[in-house]
């Protein structure tokens, strides 16, 4: 009798056998390379020329607003909200750009890796939008519409309750967070095909 063949040779035998490669589009994914450069691109350079329009706007507001109203804690908040803004542009452009790709003519697995690690980075500042894009500019904001408020409401002029205002101002908040976390999912699914 034989016997059974040792477990060393049946592991060697397993790991020597050739392995036939995943078939894998290429050129589909260099196209969702590319779609998703271009996206990221489009989207920095949107919120940088928002982010422009913002600061110029609330310090143009804090010097024009601060002699004629004369509310301090008002002109405080327009001067939040622009540093919150110029924070939220500088994580956007120090890690929400999409790094240099790799060489489609490169090996197919190298390529694969560098679209996959867009991916993840793009998918981590979608998840994280609460913390870098809304939480700079959220002390600020607030500051700003619970002067507002109290400036209408001291000149007599209706505004409702304050927590009317915030209450607003919270739901367009949440509402930029969920619009992310959904577009994180999609790209989450997009990850999952390329494990397959």
């Amino acid at each position: 009798m034989t016997g059974l063949p040792h477990r060393d040779d049946a592991q060697q035998a397993w790991l020597g056998q050739d392995v036939e490669p995943a078939e894998v589009d290429l050129s589909a994914i260099h196209r969702d390379a590319e779609k998703l450069d271009r996206t990221v691109h489009r989207r920095n350079r949107r919120e940088v020329v928002a982010g422009i329009v913002a600061i110029v706007f609330m310090l143009g507001a804090a010097v024009h607003l601060h002699p004629r109203v004369g509310d301090f804690w008002l002109t405080v908040g327009l001067v939040l909200v622009s540093l919150g803004m110029a924070v939220t542009m500088w994580i956007l452009l120090s890690y929400g750009k999409a790094p240099e790709g790799a060489d489609p003519c490169n090996a197919t697995s190298g390529y694969l890796a560098d679209y996959r690690r867009k991916l993840k980075l793009e998918i981590r500042l979608l998840r994280w939008v609460p913390f870098w894009y809304i939480g700079p500019c959220l002390p600020g904001s607030l500051l700003v519409l619970w002067r507002i408020h109290y400036v209408f409401v001291s000149h007599h002029i209706p505004l409702g309750p304050w927590w009317t205002t915030v209450s607003g101002f919270v739901v367009a908040f949440l509402v930029v967070i969920l619009l992310n976390i959904f577009a994180a999912r999609k790209l989450e699914r997009e990850l999952e095909t390329l494990r397959e």
